[in-house]
Order: structure tokens, then sequence, then C-alpha cells
């Protein structure tokens, strides 16, 4: 993915980031899992507005350094968490030595990184020995909305893939792990009511994720017939939230 387009989005969205409760919530919720120590040194991975150090306050914020592709993110974390180190930087190349940190923490990235492999060795590389990596994902079914929107475009032959998908299982990360030397040692699942969405609103375009689209290039007659699916779906759905997994990795032996 151009990270080009990453920082372009995200500066977009910065004056407004913090205004969402989902990623409020889930940044307290991602802090409360890591639970790193008074002496732990953390790293937050696309730390954005610096959410997830924001929750960790009471540790010493010289402990604290987050990075991000997006300057106008990293403002607000400035001015938020006076006194922690924000650097400009891809989360697939650390400007850090190795042995660096004892925790690195990474909430809602991954369909942004263009190998989860990489960069969980790029992220081992300036741990220390024993340390850890706490990361998010969505599960398969993880947000309601888009969940609906691609199982309308199936009912007409279209196809809206997932772009959280190959990251969204406790498997798929052990298989991430071990190719880097790692294991899943903890997990936990978290969710968090949403309000409902409208039909136009799960219409608009979506991230260019590089995975399959086909409602980009659909006839006006295919999302018509969509837009009735995806209406029929939502006016029978009691149930909207985000559906979160945590995990924690550690070298493995």
């Amino acid at each position: 993915m151009s990270i080009g387009w990453v920082e372009r989005e995200f500066d977009r969205r910065a004056s407004t980031y913090d205004q969402s409760s989902f990623h409020v919530s889930l940044a307290e919720a991602a802090a409360r899992f890591a639970a790193p120590t008074v002496k732990d040194a953390v790293l937050d991975v696309a730390t954005g507005t610096g959410l997830v150090l924001r929750s960790l306050q009471t540790l010493p914020a010289a402990h604290l350094t987050g990075i991000d592709v997006s300057s106008a993110m990293l403002d607000v974390a400035r001015s938020s968490l006076p006194g922690a180190r924000f650097l400009q930087a891809s989360a697939s190349r650390l400007p850090f030595g190795p042995g660096e940190f004892d925790v690195i923490t990474c909430v809602s990235a991954m369909p942004y990184l263009d190998d989860p492999v990489e960069a969980v060795r790029e992220w081992q590389r300036v741990l220390v020995r024993d340390g850890r990596i706490v990361i998010s994902v969505f599960t398969p079914d993880g947000l309601t909305g888009p969940t609906l929107l691609r199982r309308a475009a199936r009912q007409h032959g279209l196809m809206v893939d997932d772009p959280n998908e190959s990251t969204s299982t406790v498997d798929a990360w052990r298989e991430i792990a071990a190719k880097v030397g790692m294991r899943v040692v903890r997990t936990e699942s978290w969710t968090l009511a949403l309000p409902s969405a409208t039909v136009e609103s799960l219409l608009k375009p979506q991230y260019p994720f590089g995975v399959r689209n086909d409602l980009r290039d659909a006839t006006s007659d295919d999302l018509a017939l969509v837009r009735v699916s995806l209406g029929e779906l939502i006016a029978t759905t009691d149930t909207w939230e985000a559906s979160v997994l945590l995990l924690e990795l550690r070298e493995d032996g």
C-alpha cells in the first residue's frame, strides 16, 4: 500500500480522529491488555494521535514513544501528551537500534501494512530479549456494517474482500509469529456496540487496501440491486458492534 496515500488520508482525519468513541475505547482496552510497568520502554506503532500512549499516562512520559506516517496525527499526539517522543516513520522501517523497547503496541493498523511478517520482524528487532508485542485485529466479522455490505454484494455475484481477513484469527497470528521465531502467548476478545449504519454510508468508496472491491466498477443496475439487498439486511440487523481480538506475542523458547 502506498505510504503517501495513508499519510494523506490520516492527515485529513487528524482533527476529528479523537471524536470517535470506538478509537478511544479500543486504545484504552489495548493499554489495559498490554499493562506495561513503570520501568518499561513502550513503542506504539502507527500511534495516530497517541491514544494508546495517552491511556498509559501513569507511566513516565519519557518512557513512551510513538511513530506514525501522518505528520498531522503526530501534531495532535504531541500536543496531547507532552514529554513523550513522537517520530514520523514507517511501521516496517523503524529509526531505532536493537533492544530499545520492552513493549511494542500496534492497534487497528494491520490493513495498512503491506507485509505483517516483515513488520513484526522489524518490531522484534527493536525489542529487548524478553520483550512483548501487543496488537489488535478485527475478527472475521469485525465490523457489522462492512460485513453486511460484503453479504449484500455476494447476493449479486459481486465481491468485496475484507482487508482484515489475512490477520483476523489466532491461527493466522500463530503462523505469522512462527515465521519470525515468536509465538502467541495470550489473547482477549473485545467488543463495542456501534450505531447502525445507512446504505449510502456503507456504499461510499472504500479505502484502497489493495483488496478486491467489485463495487468500484459495478454498473448502476448492479449497484441498485446491492442497495436493495443492503437495505433489507440493515433493516433486520439488531446488533451493531465492533469485534476485536487482542493478542500478545513473545519470542519462542
